[in-house]
């Protein structure tokens, strides 16, 4: 497997180190937001606060669209250097920007590889957090089910199972006893 040159000639590496740099910044800027959101999420879940869960799930789902926008940028980027071919990567992989950085002097090279390990710092530290979420949430979840569950049983008055061989909250029992024959 051949890999696709990459461009030496200034019109396409002249600026490079400018723009990774804004891309890992804007990166680092969404993932340490995502980070404070996941903090705010788990607080919600912890006080049983649906509005502020929902909202804090609306600002993700548009967090997680910018940082998929910057994903569209990353791979631009890599085609203006790298041009599109089967196989082009290193090492199987996307070219990261880590390997882009790796193009530019030495002195910017250090100051955005210092960047792109702060970026892969606080992306784990973000997957490590809306794990922990994950299974809170999961825990709230089943918790408020069996409350439900408890309370259909005790509002149950003819006791009457579902078809789970449970007694559930949407079952209708209607009864009456007409007095006035």
């Amino acid at each position: 497997m051949t890999q696709a040159p990459i461009h030496t000639d200034e019109s396409p590496v002249r600026g490079l180190a400018e723009r990774i740099e804004g891309l890992l910044t804007a990166l680092i800027a969404e993932h340490a937001a995502l980070l404070d959101l996941a903090s705010r999420q788990r607080d919600a879940i912890r006080a049983a606060d649906t509005a502020g869960m929902d909202a804090c799930l609306t600002e993700q789902r548009e967090r997680l669209a910018r940082i998929a926008g910057l994903e569209d940028d990353r791979r631009r980027l890599v085609d203006s250097v790298a041009p599109p071919a089967p196989g082009r990567s290193r090492g199987g992989g996307p070219i990261t920007l880590a390997q882009l950085a790796a193009l530019a002097g030495a002195a910017e090279r250090d100051r955005l590889l210092a960047l792109a390990s702060e970026l892969r710092h606080l992306i784990e530290r973000v997957r490590k957090e809306l794990s922990v979420i994950r299974l809170a949430a999961g825990s709230l979840m089943g918790h408020v089910e069996g409350v439900m569950k408890q309370v259909a049983l005790r509002l149950s008055h003819a006791q009457t199972y579902g078809r789970r061989g449970a007694v559930e909250a949407h079952v209708t029992v209607v009864s009456s006893l007409d007095l006035t024959s």
